[in-house]
């Protein structure tokens, strides 16, 4: 039976999840998961930052860039 692959990430000293990919690409739309935020799921080595894990730096491509003079 496939089990969906869920997420967690490390925030201020603590972990928050699970979350699916789908909450968490409206995570990224909402600010409150970016780049640099650190994730994990079952199976991976360590905590890695979202844009250095594949599957979720398709996250990010979506973004618009900043608004000028932001």
């Amino acid at each position: 039976m496939y089990k969906r692959q869920v997420w967690h990430i490390a925030e201020d000293g603590q972990t928050h999840g699970p979350y699916s990919k789908a909450r968490l690409g409206r995570m990224v739309t909402e600010g409150s998961l970016t780049r640099d935020s650190h994730v994990w799921t079952a199976g991976q080595d360590g905590w890695k930052r979202a844009e250095d894990v594949t599957e979720l730096a398709r996250l990010f491509t979506v973004m618009p860039p900043p608004p000028p003079g932001a």
